[in-house]
């Protein structure tokens, strides 16, 4: 419908009628204003007034929407009106329908995006062990989230049976200042202990800090006869929601075939380690360039795992076949040397600082073997 045409000829209708625009707008109980904007084009009247000035303007509907009297050149234009009015409103309704479909797509994908975006890499696991050999730690565990840290210490023991009184756990923050995280006095007791912290009610450190606490824990034991020690700590990321689908049936089939028919086992372990059914491992010994080495496939972890030991170093390689990640240390005289963890398919450094001549050697002489199966 043209609002203008139409807006004329209301105009002209309502001067043949010798009508003023005051006159017309009493008899549609409408104030004059609004007669003033349908005449010139401003809007539309609604259906029912439309009707309304049709039958106090004595003119046809058909005409009064066409904007002109019904001649034998514009017949069936005028008869057609309503056809065209129908026609109008499917593609007004097309349209509204396509600009709802657009706002919706549009607000389902900001609302993945920003879920995608604050939740992707949030949740983090990490394995806590000793890096120093006189002492051992019993199911240490680190789990990070944009909201809060839960972290479980373990007991600590000394290989040498000596009792500690008290343990202290330290971190250092950016400045590499030194921070007392959490104080334990009697290990036996609150060694299940589980720490929280809360982003959102704490001010002891940003979440944009944990990278570096993770990486400078340290643990200092007092003994019953107040001799102290520190014990810096070995973290390992063991998990992490990289994934946008996990495929759980997939996993567990592949776990269940791995375990129980072996069918997913590279053939470099079945052909030249052997297997101890008991601990479902492949183990090989032998020695080679002055060194004692010890390989073992764990099937339920899917864990290889090479030590190299000689009279003053040792070399330990762990690497998850199922996630691609390879953690290393080196020991030299019982002292820690070297420390980091790797993943190796998108040589993303996790931990430490990750040499590549020590990744290239792991991957030259045992990766290859299992890689071109």
């Amino acid at each position: 419908m043209d609002k203008e045409k139409i807006g004329k000829f209301i105009a002209i209708l309502r001067k043949e009628k010798k009508l003023t625009q005051e006159d017309l707008a009493n008899l549609l109980y409408v104030d004059r204003g609004t007669v003033s904007k349908w005449e010139r084009g401003v809007y539309i009247p609604t259906p029912e007034t439309l009707v309304k000035i049709s039958e106090v303007l004595e003119v046809s509907l058909n005409e009064l929407i066409y904007g002109e009297r019904k001649t034998e050149s514009n017949e069936t234009e005028v008869n057609n009106v309503p056809v065209e009015i129908i026609k109008d409103n499917k593609k007004r309704l097309k349209k509204i329908t396509t600009i709802s479909i657009l706002i919706i797509v549009l607000l389902v994908f900001s609302f993945l995006l920003y879920y995608f975006v604050t939740t992707y890499k949030s949740i983090k696991v990490y394995r806590i062990n000793s890096n120093e050999e006189e002492y051992t730690m019993d199911e240490g565990i680190i789990i990070t989230s944009r909201e809060k840290v839960y972290m479980k210490i373990g007991n600590v023991k000394d290989k040498d049976d000596k009792n500690i009184k008290a343990i202290r756990l330290f971190y250092k923050n950016k400045k590499g200042e030194k921070e007392l995280y959490y104080y334990v006095y009697d290990q036996l007791e609150d060694s299940s202990t589980i720490l929280t912290y809360d982003f959102g009610k704490e001010e002891i450190f940003p979440y944009s800090d944990i990278p570096y606490i993770i990486k400078s824990l340290t643990i200092e034991v007092t003994f019953e006869d107040n001799e102290r020690d520190e014990i810096k700590l070995n973290i390992s990321q063991d998990f992490i929601n990289n994934k946008i689908i996990t495929d759980y049936s997939l996993n567990n089939s592949k776990k269940e075939n791995t375990i129980n028919n072996h069918e997913n086992i590279p053939s470099y372990f079945i052909e030249n380690f052997e297997y101890i059914p008991e601990e479902e491992k492949y183990v090989r010994d032998r020695e080679e360039n002055e060194y004692e080495i010890e390989e073992v496939y764990c099937l339920e972890k899917s864990i290889y795992t090479v030590t190299e030991k000689n009279e003053e170093t040792i070399n330990y390689f762990e690497y998850h076949l199922e996630n691609g990640s390879l953690t290393y240390s080196k020991m030299i005289k019982n002292i820690n040397k070297e420390n980091f963890t790797i993943i190796l398919k998108n040589n993303e450094c996790i931990y430490g600082s990750c040499e590549n001549r020590v990744i290239d050697y792991f991957r030259d002489n045992y990766i290859k073997n299992i890689s071109n199966q």
